[in-house]
């Protein structure tokens, strides 16, 4: 394979992995409203860095939510510009699952929870159990078990007191490199960047 260029939007985060042969390079940025600015110019460097062209992919990982929409529909919007009139694959990846698998392969041996903020009093949660799914943030709370880890933009959401015990790690948690640990495990779903469609879940009304 000549590379593989993985984009995560999902969150506050903006981060863009390049895996070219056996080296595997990410570039990230952490804000509100930064994604349309910085997500291409972190695709030119890496590509750059690398000496490739975006016909020179062999793929595009787009991590495709649940998440921010806003986020999300930039991801999609940027693979669309870059994959525009090629053949070049496009490999869509939970974004929950992602943050589960990287955080498994750096805290082996851990009961893994993957939240992202909702809003309202919901969470977007996934665990190793369950799907991801939009869930109340008190039905999270009532999973937690002392010695597991949450991992994402959601964990601040819960009580303190529902987190005695349990280990907890942000934004650092959330990365590209989550969706080639996607990839690698078979479980991204290979589309077209035209087809390409974002996992949204909407909270209830009220």
């Amino acid at each position: 394979m000549t590379g593989i260029l993985s984009i995560e939007t999902a969150t506050s985060v903006c981060s863009v992995a390049l895996r070219a042969g056996r080296s595997v390079t990410e570039r990230r940025a952490e804000g509100v409203g930064i994604h349309s600015e910085v997500l291409f110019r972190h695709i030119r460097i890496l590509l750059a860095d690398a000496g490739l062209r975006p016909l020179d992919l062999d793929g595009v990982v787009l991590s495709i939510g649940p998440g921010s929409y806003t986020g999300l529909r930039i991801g999609a919007a940027a693979v669309k510009g870059l994959l525009f009139d090629t053949d070049i694959p496009v490999f869509a990846t939970d974004t929950l699952l992602g943050m589960r698998l990287l955080a498994e392969e750096r805290h082996p041996g851990r009961r893994i929870h993957a939240v992202i903020d909702a809003r309202r009093t919901h969470l977007y949660h996934h665990r190793a159990e369950d799907p991801s799914r939009l869930i109340d943030v008190s039905e999270v709370a009532a999973m937690m078990c002392p010695g597991d880890l949450l991992v994402g933009t959601g964990w601040k959401r819960l009580p303190k007191e529902d987190l005695r015990g349990v280990a907890t790690i942000g934004t650092e948690g959330v990365s590209a490199l989550g969706g080639l640990r996607v990839l690698d495990a078979g479980l991204a779903k290979r589309t077209r960047a035209d087809a390409v469609e974002t996992l949204y879940f909407s909270a209830p009304p009220v």
